[in-house]
């Protein structure tokens, strides 16, 4: 997202603006990310963004990307959703591959 920011300290409309853009990029289309941002808050659609491109960028294949962005909506509408768990696997698994300790990393 770093190209996709104005700033290196990006605020969370910051980076909600971000994710907007890289949906589109990572095949996620312009109706699912309008339901996103009305279930699930505009900040909250943008982080499934982020952790769904990551997931991309790491190599996972994800065939039908706007249906599983759209499964992760519906999975946050029925309270099953839990970004932050995602957000502290994925600094974990940065942690790793940089050979940092995850403790000292901050989100």
């Amino acid at each position: 997202l770093r190209d996709l920011c104005p700033t290196s300290k990006p605020t969370q409309a910051d980076l909600a603006d971000a994710a907007e853009r890289l949906s589109g990029q990572i095949g996620v289309s312009w109706r699912a990310w309008s339901q996103a941002c009305a279930v699930m808050g505009r900040f909250e659609a943008g982080v499934a963004i982020i952790v769904m491109a990551a997931r991309v960028g790491r190599g996972e294949v994800i065939r039908f990307r706007d249906a599983y962005f759209r499964a992760l909506v519906d999975r946050s509408a029925r309270h099953t959703l839990f970004l932050d768990r995602s957000l502290y696997a994925l600094r974990d698994i940065h942690a790793a591959e940089s050979g940092v300790p995850a403790e000292t990393r901050s989100l």
